[in-house]
This record gives structure tokens, sequence and C-alpha cells, in this order.
């Protein structure tokens, strides 16, 4: 519906010329591309001196993007320039100011929100958080998510950053939530969706999520949580490009957005090693690349049975109120190339993302990525032979690496067995029995980098290992749930495992 847009933003300037919000959002309706009238307009708002501070910053925004479709990159820098020179005066007669060490000390806190688990309310809908810095594709996975029959998709939500602010100051007082607490606050974030028909989950996109991980994990532990990444240059870049609220006090200096991105990095590796396997990873530049094949993937990983309008979710009739909400009705391309225009002014940019450890082009990746089908290998064993009993050796102790998905067969029956070398971060450990076996419950105990597993007792959560009980050929599929992470084997006879 950009036509009607654009009429309404001539409407609006037929009533009150060079009105700079209506000239704003035709510089995005038409990316950049303004009649010589629009752009004279924009300039005498620049060049004026009485008019009010945030006119003059929408309008430097505004010619800023006109030049970049001109190609123009030197002259969209300078305007870029001159918008965020006076967002730092604004702010400065304001009051405001980025605080980098108060900004550390908040980070540093924010890996310590976690708690027991609330458990899952009948009936609630299942959220999903699409977490990551801003402009770096969560407006393209919730698009996608939210073409979905299953999924309410809710934009850019306030309410668990808030809770974040209320359990962090609630700790300063020495009184942190508490379990009834916990719960209240879960429901108040599922509580009044307007969900339609057959819609049981919702999408949550605030990008600075990111920081409140732990939170979701404790609230909701059934949520799926997924994370995009995109190049560091092309996501501070873009950052720089934006008129953010006045509140995002970091992102008026390209030396404080790198920065920022080092604190974003080094907290997502956090909640990786806290929380291993938890997050869903998505490279942006290869989403978007290979999106016909991604997006089924992808969708299937949330726990959704993929549905084919979920490609075409342009046409989609929900509003997207984001920066990238005309980017959203668009062909699916990676959008790259742009920080090279600009290299020329991104030195200060590359200095502070390399001063925080990050790679400019790449930027970090966990040890254990969890993005594509595969890192972790997956051992499995076979102890008993159909129609037996189950007897777990006294000790077997597993180690497994990294490396590819498909899991593979590596014992059928042995007292004891240790194959590969410890992995860096938890060991899964898989239990698949023949169709009919009796199952000792087994007790996992760790042991160093190994699993000790041992018969007659009761299943125990540590470092998060996978127990999973299954049959074969077709036989029904019974599960063992630690608590830690589900899923189902099927064994094919004794051949491949898949």
């Amino acid at each position: 519906r950009f036509a009607e847009a654009e009429l309404a933003c001539r409407q609006a300037l037929a009533r009150v010329p060079a009105y700079v919000p209506a000239l704003s959002v035709l510089a995005r309706v038409r990316r950049g591309k303004l009649d010589e009238g629009d752009v004279n307009a924009l300039q005498a708002v620049v060049r004026e001196a009485g008019v009010a501070v945030e006119f003059r910053i929408g309008a430097l925004f505004a010619l800023a993007g006109v030049q970049e479709a001109v190609g123009n990159p030197e002259r969209a820098f300078n305007a870029y320039w001159a918008a965020h020179a006076a967002c730092l005066e604004r702010d400065a007669a304001e009051g405001r100011a980025f605080n980098a060490a108060a900004e550390d000390t908040r980070f540093a806190r924010l890996a310590a929100l976690r708690a027991d688990p609330v458990p899952v309310a009948a009936g609630r809908p299942r959220p999903v958080f699409i977490v990551g810095m801003p402009r770096s594709g969560t407006t393209l996975v919730e698009a996608l998510l939210g073409a979905h029959s299953r999924v309410l998709a809710c934009g850019e939500r306030t309410l668990v950053p808030r809770l974040q602010r209320e359990w962090l100051t609630m700790i300063t007082e020495g009184q942190p939530p508490g379990a009834e607490a916990l719960a209240l606050w879960a429901g108040l974030v599922t509580s009044g969706l307007p969900l339609g028909e057959g819609q049981d989950h919702f999408t949550d996109k605030h990008p600075l999520n990111f920081e409140n991980v732990g939170l979701i994990d404790t609230l909701f532990p059934d949520a799926a949580i997924v994370h995009l990444r995109r190049s560091p240059l092309e996501t501070c870049l873009s950052i720089y490009r934006q008129e953010f609220n006045k509140l995002w006090t970091w992102a008026h200096r390209l030396e404080d957005i790198g920065a920022q991105y080092g604190r974003y990095a080094r907290l997502m590796a956090q909640w990786e090693q806290l929380l291993p396997g938890r997050v869903i990873h998505v490279d942006y530049e290869a989403f978007a690349t290979n999106f016909a094949t991604a997006a089924p993937a992808l969708v299937e990983r949330v726990g959704l049975a993929w549905e084919p309008q979920c490609l075409d979710f342009q046409s989609a009739p929900r509003a997207v109120t984001t920066f990238s909400a005309v980017e959203a009705r668009e062909p699916v391309t990676p959008r790259t190339g742009r920080a090279q225009k600009f290299a020329a002014h991104l030195a200060p940019l590359v200095t502070a993302l390399r001063a925080a450890g990050v790679d400019p082009a790449t930027g970090p990746r966990p040890a254990r990525d969890s993005s594509a089908a595969g890192r972790m290998r997956v051992v499995a064993l076979v102890f008993a032979l159909e129609g037996q009993e189950l007897v777990v050796p006294a000790l077997v102790a597993v180690r497994v690496r990294a490396a590819d998905m498909r899991p593979r067969l590596v014992h059928r029956a042995a007292p004891r067995l240790a194959v590969e070398e410890p992995a860096d971060g938890p060991v899964h450990l898989v239990l698949v029995v023949a169709q009919h076996a009796l199952v000792h419950a087994v007790r996992l105990v760790a042991v160093g980098e190994l699993l000790a597993c041992h018969r007659g007792r009761e299943v125990e959560v540590l470092r998060q290992p996978l127990v999973v009980i299954v049959g074969n050929g077709d036989a029904r599929i019974a599960a063992a749930e630690t608590g830690a992470l589900a899923a189902v084997v099927t064994v094919l006879g004794h051949g491949p495992i898949v």
C-alpha cells in the first residue's frame, strides 16, 4: 500500500508545507528518490535557524537517504554525521549522555537474571522471541513466521525489557522476585493477545531482547529463541543510518556503536555457555541468500510444520512498523555491500569492533554453532536386541566432539565404551533401545568431560544430557524427558540411525 502511504504524505504536505514527518515517510516509501521540490523543502528546514531540533534531525536523515539514492556516499555520510551531531546537541540540552562505564556494569549484571523456570501454564500461547542487534534481520524472520497460520506477529513489544529493568532494581534493593512474581510476569507477557482462530504462537521481535535470554528462559522454558547475526560492519552502519529513539544514546557515534556491538557479542557468548543449545542462531546473509530452503528449515526448528504461504510473506495482510517496513514488502535478497561504499568513513567503527574482539566482517561465532543442522556429533548406543531386557553396563563413558549432526551407530552391546575426544561444552548422550526392550532407569553422572551411566537410578539432569528411548520399525515411540532437551531418534532395524 505504498501508493496510499505516498498519497497520505502529499495530503499532509498540502496542509502543512515542509512538514518533516511527512517528508521523512515519503523518503522511506520512495527509497530516497524525492522530487526536487521535496529536496528543497528539506534543505530549507535544515537552514532555518529557529526550526525545532527534532525537525532538523529528521530532515538531515531524509537528505542523507536522498544522497544515497543518487549514488553519492560522501554527501550522504556528511548528512548522517550532521544528523547525529544535532542528536548529541539535543541530548546535551536535555541532560542525556551515553555512559560507557555504566553500560559495562549493566551488561555485567544481565547474566545473573536467571531463576528456576516458571511452569508452563496450560493453554497459554507459546512465545517465539527474535533477538539480535538492531538492523540484523529480525523483521525478515518475524515476517516469515508471522505468515504462518499458527503465529500472531506482535512486533517489538516492550514488556520484557521493562521486566528486565524491574528485576535489576529488585536485585539492587535486595529483594529479587520470587516464584509467584515470576509466574505473574509470565502471565502479563502472554495475556491480552489478539490471537486469531488456530493461533497458539506469538512473536516478539524486540531486538534488544538479546539482553534478556536468561529472563526469557526463566519465564518461558518452552519458548523458541531465534538469534539473528549479520556482518558487524553492515549492522553497525545500518544503525548509524537510522533515526532511533532519543533514549538510544549509544547510537550517535560510530565508536560507541562498535563498542555496543562488542557488549552484545560477549553477552551472547555468555548465554551460549550458560544455556547451551537454547538459542537458534541464524546468519542473516546465508539465510537471505538461500531463503527458499533456509525458511522451511527455520520454521521447523521453531517447532512448526512448514506452510508454503510463509515464502510469500510479503502478501500477508499485517502491519510492519519498524525501520524495515519497506524492505519487508520486497523480495528477499541479502542486503550487503553498503559498508564498502562508506569504507572511507568507517575507521572509528572498525577500530572499536577490533578493540572489542569482534572481526568487523564476520563477527564472533559461538564455539558450538546451532544455526545450521549440525556441529555436534550425536553418539547413539544400542544396548539391547528386540525382546531382551536392557541391562545398562556399570559404567559407560561417552565422549563426543563437535562434528556433523548425523547420528551414527557406535556399538550394540558393550560392558564399557569410550569414543572420540572431550567436547568443548556439554556432552549429549543418546540411548537408543530396540523394540520391546525393558528399560531400567539410569542415572547420568558427570565425571569431568565424561558422562557415567549407572543402572537402577532415577534420571538426573547434569550438564544437559539428552536421553531418548525409542522403538524401531513401526513400533510406538516413547521419549524420556530429562528436563533439558527432548528428541526422537528412529532406528531403522539395526542399520543407520536417521
